[in-house]
């Protein structure tokens, strides 16, 4: 398809064409010179005829959706193996992730779309804070003021944390990552419990550094230690923030050192869109409304022995940074992480409606009521429902102002087996992502 232009410089011109919207212009221009910036020892004749396939050609004329597609399919089949049903020893999780997976499939069509958003069930942090301060963070992450180092003591305490997740969440629990709202780099032992976590899990979780060019031999070092099965799956990422940052990265390693590594183009050039969160929040132009929080579950940082419940929110003034925090407790040694989050998931992880839980439809649905038929409508996509008087009086109610169960039984007069029929219904409309239902705190 492309002569002796094989994927590592596909793949490099297509994050050229993504990341640089002049750089088929300076190809042009200067083809030798574009290719040894790039590293790119092809003909540079060929590196620019396959840089304008990349560009023009689509389906599986386009050379990089040949490679890229099948790629990806694998990696999806892979995450759905690993985050199935038969993965959670705890199955209220794997729940709450399809169910917050539908509801932010309802709120963003951009999420809908996306082949592989998932909602994973446990997050570790190995620091406080983060020393990078990119100016799109969606979490708008505080000031680095802690870190976690593996040492004797907490060496012990890691790992029996990680048994502890194990043996609560179930193996699931190994497709969660050890840097979340932080950079991973900044913990100068974070291959050491990168190390530990391969052992207890068996994979290697997935790391996005935004400092690539920091410390490039222990960036190799770190690859080095992945599996090929696991950097194919990818288990690297490296964020630029500007384009002369990407170019430097692109001179720095080879189209080869990378193939298996994905570059997040976050410059303003690129075509990439920030989440409007964290600290694009109220700055919303040109950003695009989703939240980039990606767990439905537990959320441990190790440096201030802290862990809490969390699920995705659309962001708003009340979740600027596209989260809600249910509960935040502390621990200091195994016995206490393990009562904190037994009692975290026990609390959150919904099982059925309680008296105190509060009901209300998403802010990102509109609801529509006529005779006995109810039309809820997300961002593009919409559920046509019918029911019975109480069912129809029941989503006026709810549509009107949040209740909680209890009240909302309340004011239809309800009780028994009545009531258990209508909450099964209203489950089912929770579950498909339209309707809110939130535990009482």
């Amino acid at each position: 398809m492309t002569g002796d232009i094989g994927y590592p410089q596909i793949k490099r011109l297509y994050e050229c064409l993504y990341t640089d919207p002049d750089f088929i212009e300076k190809l042009q221009n200067d083809p030798r010179g574009v290719a040894n910036k790039l590293r790119m020892d092809s003909d540079p004749g060929q590196i620019l005829d396959t840089a304008e396939k990349i560009k023009t050609l689509s389906g599986n004329e386009n050379p990089f959706i040949f490679y890229y597609g099948e790629r990806m399919q694998k990696v999806s089949e892979e995450i759905t193996k690993k985050t199935g049903p038969d993965c959670f020893f705890d199955k209220r999780l794997y729940e709450l992730g399809r169910t917050v997976k539908n509801r932010m499939s309802v709120s963003s069509i951009r999420i809908r779309l996306h082949p592989n958003v998932r909602y994973y069930p446990m997050m570790f942090e190995l620091t406080q804070g983060c020393s990078q301060h990119c100016p799109f963070c969606g979490f708008d992450a505080k000031e680095l003021s802690g870190v976690f180092r593996y040492n004797s003591k907490n060496s012990v305490q890691w790992k029996q944390i990680l048994g502890i997740i194990r043996d609560v969440v179930g193996p699931a629990a190994g497709m969660g990552i050890c840097y979340f709202a932080t950079e991973p780099f900044d913990n100068p032992d974070y291959e050491l419990f990168i190390n530990d976590f391969r052992d207890v899990f068996g994979r290697t979780p997935q790391t996005t550094t935004a400092l690539g060019l920091k410390d490039p031999q222990r960036l190799r070092r770190f690859i080095r230690g992945i599996s090929s099965h696991d950097m194919y799956c990818g288990a690297v990422r490296i964020s630029v923030r500007s384009l002369e940052e990407f170019y430097r990265v692109m001179s720095e390693y080879s189209p080869e050192e990378l193939a298996d590594i994905e570059i997040i183009s976050n410059n303003p050039e690129s075509s990439s869109q920030y989440s409007a969160s964290g600290r694009k929040y109220g700055r919303e132009e040109g950003c695009a409304d989703y939240s980039i929080c990606c767990l439905a579950g537990l959320r441990v940082n190790m440096a201030s022995g802290t862990v809490c419940f969390e699920e995705p929110e659309m962001p708003d003034k009340d979740h600027p940074t596209g989260e809600r925090i249910y509960e935040t407790l502390s621990f200091s040694d195994a016995s206490s992480f393990e009562k904190a989050v037994r009692y975290l998931t026990d609390r959150y992880a919904f099982d059925g409606i309680k008296d105190n839980d509060t009901l209300f439809f998403d802010r990102c649905v509109k609801v529509e009521i006529n005779g006995n038929e109810v039309l809820l409508s997300g961002d593009g996509v919409r559920l046509h429902m019918t029911g019975n008087n109480l069912f129809i009086d029941a989503v006026r109610l709810i549509k009107d102002e949040k209740l909680s169960a209890a009240e909302l039984a309340e004011g239809l007069n309800v009780s028994g087996f009545v009531k258990d029929i209508l909450f099964e219904k209203l489950v089912r409309i929770y579950k498909k992502g339209y309707l809110r239902i939130l535990p009482e705190g």
